[in-house]
Order: structure tokens, then sequence, then C-alpha cells
């Protein structure tokens, strides 16, 4: 089944080249559904999306950065139960200013080799 693209940074959906909109798999939009969304936020269900606003008093250390990845693939543990993911890995980088990036490579499975979601930028405190 194929849907619209949805672009979490951009949180809109992503342009074709002849115009319209790029197709996507739905597994994709779930994926990007789980960062655009603060968990507890959707109606539909409560328990998804992600946590990040727990950092958003947290200061710029390494275990929050380590905290930031853990949000990150917990914000997709439920696509992974459902065995649309193999697995997810994490990588998280301070940009300064209270700005940390993390990514996300997501193993589909039956895939060797994972595909790239993000850089998502989040803020960690005041800075």
């Amino acid at each position: 089944m194929s849907d619209r693209l949805l672009d979490p940074v951009a949180e809109d959906f992503v342009a074709a080249a002849g115009g319209g909109f790029a197709p996507s798999e739905d597994v994709d939009n779930m994926i990007a559904f789980s960062y655009l969304i603060a968990q507890g936020s959707w109606e539909g269900d409560p328990t998804l999306g992600h946590g990040f606003n727990e950092l958003a008093n947290a200061t710029d250390t390494q275990e929050n950065r380590n905290r930031l990845r853990d949000l990150a693939a917990q914000a997709v543990a439920w696509i992974v139960k459902l065995g649309l993911l193999s697995k997810v890995e994490t990588f998280a980088e301070s940009f300064g200013g209270g700005r940390v990036a993390f990514q996300v490579d997501v193993y589909k499975p039956g895939q060797r080799f994972p595909v790239k979601a993000g850089p998502f930028l989040v803020s960690v405190g005041a800075g």
C-alpha cells in the first residue's frame, strides 16, 4: 500500500519531482508519525509518539544524549513490535545551544542494510 510521504522535519508532505506528492510505504509514514507527535497527544492512541519533551529541562550531557537515543528508539518500538521493522539503531550528536540531532537507522525485515530516518533536531534544556 502506498500513501503520500510525510517529512517529519518539515511536518508536511514531500513534493514529487514531476508534481504532486512523493509516494510512501505505510511503514515510512508510521516512522514519521512517531516523531511528529508527542506521546499522549493523539487521541487515536495515546501510547504512540515520542517522549522528547522530558528533555526540555535537561542539560546537554552525554547521559541525556543517550536518553534521547533511547527515546527515539522507544518512539518506533511499536512498529518493531508489529513486525514491520526488525530493529532500529539511533545516533545522537550535540550541536550546542541546547540542540541535539539524532538519526535513526531502521532495518526492515529481510533487508541487510538500513534505511536512514532523519536527522531530526531536539531541544535539550535552555542551552
